[in-house]
């Protein structure tokens, strides 16, 4: 025998007596506490219902007993919704284990990582430079160096397709 929570959800035209009948029967239990929750509006409508009742019970009972009243539940019209928890299951489980994870606020003090230089040097007055190129051992930029800049364009040529009539002849 397990512990069991029960939330339902009842329209409000129906009675608290026929619900408890409902659990008394299923459970086969002598007296039971159902406990009406004051909260009675809906974030959204269920079957076209925005108020209802909620009712909370706590219940020690067998899997049979739980799997006949679920029967019962799904028959009844007045029942909206329903859950029900296996409390003993629920407080035994295990909380899932989390990876520690390193955190790094500068990208270089995650030594695993592979360092590349820079492309581009800053200079003293604010503008970046490009790459320097070393020839002869001087440095020089590209553009000191006498090097065009090549800006390429795609143009995009309509394709013509040509076609050809074809007529075959039937001999007799």
């Amino acid at each position: 025998m397990s512990n069991y929570e029960i939330m339902i959800l009842t329209k409000l035209e129906s009675s608290e007596d026929k619900l408890k009948e409902i659990i008394l029967t299923s459970l086969k239990l002598k007296d039971a506490k159902l406990v009406k929750l004051e909260r009675n509006e809906l974030a959204y409508p269920i079957k076209k219902q925005t108020r209802v009742n909620y009712y909370l019970l706590n219940v020690k009972a067998d899997n049979s007993l739980i799997a006949e009243l679920v029967r019962k539940l799904n028959i009844n019209k007045s029942v909206l919704r329903y859950l029900i928890i296996n409390l003993d299951t629920e407080k035994n489980m295990k909380p899932k284990k989390f990876q520690k994870f390193h955190k790094f606020n500068n990208r270089n003090q995650n030594s695993n990582r592979a360092h590349f230089d820079n492309k581009e040097h800053a200079t003293n007055d604010g503008v970046k430079k490009p790459f320097v190129k070393k020839e002869n051992g001087e440095a020089k930029t590209n553009v000191e160096a006498g090097e065009k800049k090549i800006v390429k364009r795609v143009v995009k040529k309509e394709e013509k397709v040509e076609t050809k009539k074809i007529t075959v002849k039937k001999d007799k």
